[in-house]
């Protein structure tokens, strides 16, 4: 069962705010926050996971606007909201169909039971594209799960991006 948006509410937060155009029917839209380039190789092996290096893209100024340019291929893109999955759901997520139609795509994982944090999501970029900072580029809903989780999420990315 998808949570209703008015608790959906509850667990999708912002330091900046939660804007009532991202208050959709069934989800809740986040919006670009950072996006990172990958500049080195990672390595996932049984025992031991190494991320790859990132760089930081700083995006331009124009007019009274920052807008990120760019060019076909894979990026790290980390949104302004903090998610915060309750006991009871896990989170998915899903590219605005406006991204879409312009060649990209959003990729992301599993948000377990119990996770909190400034996610980072895989963006594929298939065509040239311009993205405002603060732009609305994926949306969130939770799923019930049939009863609370025995476990919770503790893995490396828990409170991730919170200072």
């Amino acid at each position: 069962m998808v949570i209703s948006v008015e608790e959906l509410k509850k667990y999708i937060t912002s330091a900046i705010g939660i804007e009532e155009n991202q208050i959709q029917v069934n989800g809740i839209d986040l919006r670009v926050d950072k996006i990172y380039e990958i500049i080195s190789f990672g390595t996932l092996f049984i025992d031991e996971v190494k991320l790859p290096s990132y760089k930081e893209i700083i995006p331009e100024k124009i007019d009274d606007k920052y807008v990120f340019f760019l060019q076909e291929g894979v990026y790290i893109l980390e949104f302004f909201e903090i998610i915060e999955v309750p006991y009871d759901a896990i989170g998915i997520c899903f590219p605005r169909s406006s991204l879409l139609r312009m060649g990209c795509d959003i990729r992301t994982a599993l948000w377990d039971s119990g996770y909190k944090g400034k996610s980072r999501v895989l963006l594929v970029v298939h065509k040239r594209v311009a993205i405002e900072k603060g732009a609305r580029v994926a949306q969130i809903i939770f799923l019930r799960t049939e009863s609370k989780s025995e476990k919770l999420y503790k893995g490396r990315y828990q409170n991730e991006g919170i200072k």
